[in-house]
């Protein structure tokens, strides 16, 4: 077994893909007109030409949807992309989880606004992986990291993968001790595998993207490429700079809400398993059906 769920029925889940699946490319915006035009375009630059935008904006307050929308019609891909706006800030956590979960292709791949593809094969070499494994929940990636505009200045960051085989780490007396494991970008996900998990979080802060591989690793199994298919770009406005610049009432909101996530996760491995719900699973606890594969799963807390 790959996951760390077990199944009902004691076989291994699998998610079988397409020969020519499309990309549902998940991008949240806020406030990021500098940097919004480099991420659309290197989308558009990909070899791999099966991918479709859903853009996400949580109340910008900059010209980012102008920019957004002069790329999509000098492009012409405004059938290739899906947009959407919360009524009120609402934090990455809610966008993200819309930008996932409003798609209904069979990969996901998540690029910030603010950061790009950094590789014109990027999607092709993802593709391609994914389907040769069809016990692969989640593939990521060595990304590239710049300061600011500096392109040339590229500084590599490998991807460190569990040593224990597990991405979540240890606890001391309920309290989450950390992991040796940085899971990052490029990260590109089957669909199947995310709808057994009951889905992001919506009320997380930071570390949403930990909530991520948390739960698809619950499922399937993680797949590392070695590769260095995206550019992480630090800068003075990004979620984590202005973190550091937050109270210490932020912070201590932040760490409960990060240890409470993995607390969840533990209690997930502990007491869930996945439910055989026709030709897939769903994620269930005590015969109850919890997971998005099942009638009555969660859905995307936002704002319309």
């Amino acid at each position: 077994m790959n996951s760390i769920l077990k199944t009902s029925d004691g076989k291994e889940p699998l998610v079988h893909i397409s020969k020519l699946p499309v990309v549902d490319i998940a991008v949240t915006t806020f406030n990021t007109e500098r940097f919004v035009k480099d991420c659309v375009e290197s989308i558009i630059k990909q070899t791999y030409p099966l991918w479709h935008i859903c853009f996400v904006d949580d109340c910008s307050r900059d010209n980012t949807l102008e920019v957004i929308k002069g790329i999509v019609k000098s492009n012409n891909i405004k059938d290739r992309c899906s947009f959407f706006q919360t009524e009120k800030n609402s934090g990455y956590g809610t966008t993200l989880k819309w930008a996932i979960e409003k798609g209904e292709n069979e990969l996901v791949a998540i690029v910030d606004s603010d950061d790009f593809l950094d590789n014109d094969d990027a999607l092709k070499l993802v593709v391609e992986e994914h389907k040769k494994r069809p016990d692969v929940s989640l593939i990521y990636t060595d990304y590239n990291q710049i300061a600011s505009t500096h392109y040339t200045r590229k500084e590599l960051i490998r991807a460190r993968p569990p040593t224990n085989g597990k991405f979540l780490g240890k606890f001391k007396d309920d309290v989450y001790m950390g992991t040796d494991a940085d899971i990052s970008h490029l990260k590109v996900f089957k669909r199947g595998f995310y709808n057994m998990t009951i889905g992001l979080d919506y009320h997380l802060i930071k570390a949403v993207d930990k909530d991520l591989v948390l739960k698809l690793e619950e499922v399937g199994q993680m797949l590392y490429m070695r590769k260095a298919l995206y550019c992480y770009r630090r800068h003075s406005t990004s979620i984590t700079s202005i973190y550091r610049d937050r109270s210490a009432e932020y912070h201590k909101r932040v760490r409960d809400l990060k240890n409470t996530m993995y607390l969840n996760a533990k209690h997930r491995r502990e007491k869930g398993i996945l439910l055989r719900v026709g030709d897939t699973y769903t994620y269930s606890e005590n015969g109850k059906k919890m997971g998005l594969n099942c009638k009555g799963g969660s859905k995307p807390n936002v704002y319309y």
